[in-house]
């Protein structure tokens, strides 16, 4: 499933471009604004696949809004909103997946949708070939959004289902200065673990992969359920009765 924000002024067209794309059900838009410095300031906030931008925007040139956009995301898909031919035009100056032009032609919604399907796979392609050539000994590569992440696998503290997404939790120790980090990947707990160390990585839960090093207390928490505290961090995990014994063999 494609995850979309759409950036308009007109609160009906936002509504109509949102029906149209859910319609497909390739499609679920998990945001909207109504400027361009809106969707700026919460880019990096809610993971989404590709932005449909009204050129016509208040605030910002939509074609202006791209290209800041590009300069940290190049290759991240853009479809333009317009109600203009010339702009439309101008749109492919920014390397824009598609346009769509106003009043939308709901035909046309599937035709930028296999654009930006193949957009994207064009970039998973290149960042196949970067893991292939980057990828060193203890560690990891993760895609998070547009971006490949090498991640040390000794930091992952603790792999967590997050709604539709999965959140990994790392921790740095660097001269006695703790910083933790979380990481959002669209990437299934499953696809992950399979590529580190199952004696190291339990699958404690079924919402929860710990990584045994980083457990310093098994606390009862339920009826079935224990809860794991972890080092040098507030965050917690959950662990599953039947998973304990598989724990404790482990750790000895």
């Amino acid at each position: 499933m494609l995850r979309a924000i759409i950036v308009d002024d007109d609160p009906i067209i936002i509504r109509r471009l949102k029906k149209l794309l859910e319609q497909t059900n390739e499609v679920v838009v998990v945001n909207e604004f109504q400027t361009g410095q809106e969707y700026i300031n919460s880019i990096n906030k809610e993971p989404h696949d590709f932005a449909v931008l009204d050129i016509d925007l208040p605030d910002l040139n939509g074609i202006e809004l791209a290209k800041k956009i590009h300069e940290f995301r190049p290759d991240f898909p853009i479809i333009f909103l317009t109600g203009h031919v010339d702009y439309a035009l101008e749109s492919y100056e920014v390397e824009a997946t598609d346009y769509l032009l106003k009043p939308i032609d709901p035909s046309r919604i599937h035709i930028a949708l296999e654009k930006v399907k193949k957009r994207l796979d064009v970039t998973d392609t290149t960042l196949s070939r970067i893991e292939s050539l980057l990828l060193g000994p203890g560690k990891i590569a993760i895609k998070v959004e547009a971006n490949l992440l090498f991640l040390e696998i000794d930091q992952i503290v603790c792999i967590k289902k997050d709604g539709r997404m999965t959140s990994i939790l790392t921790i740095e120790n660097h001269q006695n200065k703790v910083k933790e980090n979380i990481y959002t990947t669209r990437e299934s707990m499953k696809d992950i673990h399979q590529r580190l160390d199952q004696n190291l990585f339990i699958r404690t839960h079924n919402s929860y992969i710990v990584n045994i090093k980083w457990i310093y207390e098994v606390i009862p928490f339920a009826s079935e359920t224990y809860k794991l505290k972890l080092k040098h961090t507030d965050e917690y995990a959950l662990l599953n009765r039947p998973k304990l014994s598989e724990l404790i063999q482990q750790v000895k």
